[in-house]
């Protein structure tokens, strides 16, 4: 059964993007924050609430962007949000704190990273850098839509 999920598109003061980099059972690879929805709460209090789990930032929702569903079958929201401050750091009572201090083979990294340094990386949704610059430039003007993970 798929779960709602709902993820944070933040960039900061000088146009960086806030991912989380993630090194999962021997794989390297850059995620936005986000989770689960859980049960009575709206997809904007969702992401809200996760970015402020895994990464200590405050923000607001601007705009959903995107819509999509994740490699495990999730349908996923993607927001743009506002970012009022707070300094990137996985946070001690997090539930991925929990399982990295476990001692498992997992670690999370939330970080503000430009466009220029995830070139060449595994960005999670494939082809989102590329949807970010486009619509970008668009001033998201065509946005809320559907994106499908593409090849770059």
């Amino acid at each position: 059964m798929s779960k709602l999920t709902a993820r944070a598109i933040i960039f900061n003061d000088q146009g960086e993007l806030l991912m989380v980099e993630r090194h999962n059972d021997g794989r390297h690879y850059f995620v936005l924050p986000g989770g689960h929805v859980n049960e009575g709460e709206t997809l904007e209090q969702a992401v809200t609430r996760e970015v402020t789990e895994e990464t200590g930032l405050t923000v607001t929702v601007a705009k959903l962007l995107y819509t999509s569903v994740d490699v495990f079958g999730n349908d996923q929201s993607l927001f743009l949000c506002n970012y009022l401050g707070g300094i990137p750091a996985l946070q001690p009572d997090s539930d991925e704190a929990k399982v990295q201090a476990s001692g498992q083979p997992q670690q999370w990294a939330p970080g503000w990273f430009s466009f220029r340094a995830l070139t060449d990386k595994t960005v999670y949704p494939v082809g989102l850098l590329k949807y970010l610059e486009e619509d970008q430039t668009a001033g998201y003007h065509h946005n809320p839509y559907k994106i499908l993970e593409r090849r770059v």
